[in-house]
């Protein structure tokens, strides 16, 4: 049936062209940003015995007895300055449609030849308020050019769009106990140029191309369970009434196009029997009260901002008086960052309106300043770590005086930067020196243990023998107990206690280290020993001049080594034997008068 239809509307078609010339439309005719296009909504009785005539051409018709309802201004905007960006990157065009959600935006392609709906933000596919971002899986054309008389072209797209079931009216999907939905939305739309001719509407005549749209829009529900999968709830919405609206509408309307107007001169919507027009899109020069509302803008607010009022925000020269909506709800004309987010907020006055577009950008924080201790010998930390008020992760560190970092965090305009100070108080570690092993005699003179500690002890510690029990740090041979004594130094917050562990041993007076402990020592200038630790050479200094025995005992107390040299009060050199292996000695001096000197020393080999 269609083929034949199509057959004869082809031949009217044919014949019609050779009668009269027709006009071209051409991509000039196509949107661009900053274009407003100016549209009245009416009606006018019979009209759709005015313009549905027979396919063909050099045709009259007359809507000049429209009357007004209502009006629009299709603006068409930058794609970035819409709350759906970026769900469409390759858009290069954004509107409003008319009558929707002031948040709602469709988003356009353009090429040479074709202007392309690629889908909507903020939709309602299904009319039942789930405002979701519907994607056009294969993009309708919306425009093509070059348009000519007896043109035929056919486009289908479909959309799948997945969300929750809280999204939808209560007492529908949310009776299922189901997990997900999407729509599920076919659509097929049939093109015809079947007639050319003029077009007269109030305000004037126009050359225009009759083109017949037939849509074919059928739209679904599906849910998914974990067991069952997806299945086709469709029938279930139906049949249980659900306030949404499913299933399959063919839709006809006619577009009048110009090639010199960007608008439509009109655009004719028929019933469902097309038997009658129920409404009427035209071309006017411009809507009443134009610019009462201002002009549409777009700022960027930092959430940190001061509340601020919108009308003082919005472009041209807004007459005071009219109202606020966002998303379609009543809003105040003060604007509140934080409790009042990002969107589009749009002003009604005297029958114009203007809408504002406030993006949000989120001010910057570097948290709160403070100050910290840290011991020197504490390990390597994190300086955000000491910071409180939960700082963003992403600024950069400055040095300032010694001790002060400052934590910066850039802000995105127009919001500032953000600036933290951390004051870091380096406090000194306590040192309680190195741990030793050392051999004394039991008839060795007392001596102040801390000399015997390796490293540079700190000279604020206490001592305690291996029971814990205090002790004064000078250890008394032959009446201290052998055993090990530890050096404990009290370390300043934040920093701990150190200690050390002097583990003595004594050995009884018949021992050969100890058999001439008590003998007169070698007097005279200062007798000294060095380096201490050495690798094998040291240096005897302070002696009187004289042939020297030269005793190495190991910590055994055996000797390791004898040998005889002359000493000096100046340095002499004394290479130990490379035989002796890493350990702790007693260097042994004794004169040819019996005089005894020793020295303990640590060979590190």
């Amino acid at each position: 049936m269609m083929h034949r239809t199509l057959t004869a509307v082809a031949v009217a078609m044919l014949c019609a062209a050779h009668a009269h010339a027709q006009i071209t439309v051409t991509s000039s005719v196509f949107p661009a940003v900053g274009d407003t296009l100016h549209y009245a909504f009416g009606n006018q009785p019979d009209a759709v015995f005015a313009i549905y005539t027979a396919p063909g051409g050099d045709q009259q018709w007359d809507l000049s007895g429209l009357q007004a309802t209502d009006y629009w201004q299709q603006i068409f905007r930058a794609p970035s300055s819409g709350l759906g960006a970026a769900d469409f990157p390759g858009a290069e065009l954004m509107y409003r449609p008319y009558g929707s959600d002031p948040d709602r935006e469709t988003y356009l392609s353009v090429s040479a030849t074709q202007v392309t709906d690629m889908g909507s933000y903020g939709d309602e596919p299904i009319d039942a308020s789930i405002n979701i971002t519907t994607h056009l899986q294969l993009p309708m054309p919306v425009q093509y050019a070059p348009m000519n008389f007896f043109d035929i072209t056919q486009h289908s797209s479909y959309v799948d769009e997945a969300f929750t079931p809280d999204q939808m009216p209560p007492n529908t999907v949310s009776t299922l106990g189901v997990d997900s939905v999407r729509v599920i939305r076919n659509i097929s739309r049939l093109d015809v140029v079947d007639a050319w001719g003029t077009l007269t509407i109030p305000g004037g005549s126009y050359p225009v191309l009759r083109q017949k749209h037939t849509l074919y829009d059928q739209r679904g529900l599906a849910a998914y369970a974990w067991l069952l999968g997806w299945f086709d709830i469709t029938g279930t919405a139906v049949d249980n009434n659900w306030p949404i609206n499913l299933g399959t509408d063919t839709i006809v309307w006619f577009d009048f196009v110009n090639d010199q107007s960007k608008e439509i001169i009109a655009s004719c919507t028929l019933n469902n029997v097309q038997n009658n027009v129920i409404q009427v899109r035209y071309k006017v020069a411009g809507t009443p009260n134009t610019g009462m509302a201002g002009a549409d803008t777009t700022i960027t607010i930092c959430s940190s901002a001061q509340p601020f009022q919108l009308l003082d925000a919005l472009a041209g020269a807004p007459q005071a008086g009219g109202t606020w909506s966002h998303g379609g709800v009543p809003h105040s004309p003060l604007f509140v960052p934080g409790p009042d987010g990002p969107g589009v907020y749009c002003y009604a006055v005297s029958g114009d309106t203007a809408c504002l577009t406030v993006i949000v950008n989120t001010a910057p924080n570097a948290g709160i300043d403070n100050a910290v201790s840290a011991c020197e010998n504490a390990p390597p930390f994190t300086l955000i770590d000491s910071l409180s008020g939960n700082p963003d992760p992403f600024g950069h560190w400055e040095n300032g005086d010694p001790g002060v970092y400052f934590y910066i965090v850039d802000g995105s305009a127009p919001c500032a930067n953000d600036t933290a100070v951390l004051q870091v108080t380096l406090v000194p570690s306590a040192n309680a020196g190195i741990g030793d092993s050392i051999t004394v005699c039991e008839n060795a003179t007392p001596f102040v243990m801390i000399d015997s500690l390796l490293g540079s002890p700190d000279v604020s510690g206490s001592w305690e023998d291996g029971a814990g029990v205090p002790h004064n740090g000078i250890f008394l041979p032959g009446t201290d107990a052998a055993g090990s004594y530890a050096y404990i130094v009290p370390g300043i917050a934040p920093c701990t206690n150190d200690s050390a562990t002097l583990a003595i041993t004594v050995l009884p007076p018949t021992d050969p280290q100890c058999l001439n402990t008590g003998v007169p020592a070698i007097t005279g200038p200062i007798l000294r020993l060095y380096p201490d630790p050495t690798t094998g050479l040291v240096l005897l200094s302070g002696y009187a001049p004289g042939l020297y025995t030269i005793n190495v005992y190991d910590q055994a107390g055996r000797c390791a080594w004898r040998g005889t040299m002359r000493l000096h009060v100046s340095a002499t050199q004394l290479e130990l034997p490379a035989s002796l292996p890493s350990g702790k000695y007693v260097i042994e001096t004794r004169s040819d008068r019996g005089q005894v000197q020793r020295f303990p020393v640590t060979l590190m080999r």
